[in-house]
């Protein structure tokens, strides 16, 4: 049997599942077969993940990528390699939408973080391309 089957037989019986951190909660189990609570201690922790809501992802991460392809970009650029219009633009527009989920003011703090990074990483400025300079452009 699996979890969700359990979890449903469970509260069609009238019985309340719910997981309280590590913990599985059944009341009442005075109405369980035998059988039901060791199915239910076997289950235990797929029951809880079914019962626990998963954080929404972080926008973060995908923005970090974002922004570094971007930075990625810029440097190519300065090398002679121009990228394709539609895929500047694809990446600008991807970068607003990533920006907004994430929070101007988180978001502004990433992006300066990255291009931190960035010019660690490759002696770079992302944002002009150059070799270094101490941060005189860009944000």
């Amino acid at each position: 049997m699996t979890a969700a089957v359990l979890l449903q037989r469970l509260r069609e019986k009238g019985v309340e599942v719910r997981a309280d951190g590590d913990r599985l909660r059944l009341s009442p189990a005075s109405v369980l077969l035998p059988e039901e609570l060791e199915q239910a201690k076997v289950l235990k922790p797929d029951l809880i993940r079914l019962l626990v809501p998963r954080a929404a992802p972080s926008p973060a991460h995908p923005l970090r990528l974002a922004i570094r392809r971007w930075f990625a970009l810029t440097v190519a650029e300065i090398a002679g390699l121009r990228p394709s219009p539609s895929e500047v633009e694809a990446l600008r527009q991807e970068i607003f939408k990533l920006e907004d989920e994430t929070g101007p003011a988180y978001a502004e703090v990433l992006i300066r973080e990255e291009a931190r990074r960035f010019r660690w990483e490759t002696a770079r400025c992302g944002w002009c391309g150059n070799l270094g300079h101490e941060g005189a452009c860009g944000r």
